[in-house]
């Protein structure tokens, strides 16, 4: 093994010291021009897919222990329902959904925001209009039909546990739904 002088250890440590700072600088740069880009992309997405759950003109963002929802508006500014963003455990991770509201709690409509990592194929089935057509019109807890169960939801074929993590994530978000009813009478 050939001996390296201190000079060509300097040398050597300082170049890539060098190559280390001026990455972490450029990756910094182009985070901060883009981060205003990305979160006014994810958030037009967040509201697209609001508008896509229930029908209205505008959202109103609030809180009920410390959990966000969303008032539905009409032009007049009439509340005309609520949309409710929750998450729960498939498959491949964290399934986030969307939900549309009446205003007695009934379903409009549901929305998987996010399948996570859920299989291609399979899990990711959970999106398609399909599976979510099922919850429309629902308004007590939900549970699957799995194997001939008694629930009201059908999983996807071979998805269980991604069908659970939408039902889960739906029945949390009826919850708070509920719950900010329950508040409004």
């Amino acid at each position: 093994m050939k001996n390296i002088n201190k000079k060509e250890l300097f040398t050597v440590t300082l170049s890539l010291f060098l190559i280390c700072a001026c990455t972490a600088l450029l990756m910094a740069s182009v985070e901060n021009l883009t981060h205003e880009r990305v979160t006014r992309n994810a958030l037009q997405a967040a509201e697209e897919t609001r508008s896509g759950v229930i029908s209205a003109d505008s959202f109103a963002e609030k809180t009920l222990d410390d959990r966000i929802y969303y008032e539905a508006l009409d032009q007049n500014g009439k509340l005309i329902g609520y949309a409710v963003e929750s998450a729960s455990q498939g498959y491949g991770g964290e399934i986030k959904i969307t939900v549309g509201f009446d205003l007695q709690g009934g379903i409009l409509g549901v929305a998987v925001a996010d399948a996570g990592e859920e299989t291609p194929g399979l899990g990711s089935n959970i999106a398609k209009p399909a599976f979510l057509k099922q919850f429309e019109g629902q308004s007590g807890p939900l549970s699957l039909r799995n194997g001939g169960g008694t629930g009201e939801i059908d999983a996807v074929a071979s998805a269980t546990y991604s069908s659970t993590g939408v039902v889960d994530a739906v029945n949390q978000a009826m919850e708070l739904c509920h719950k900010v009813i329950g508040e409004a009478q």
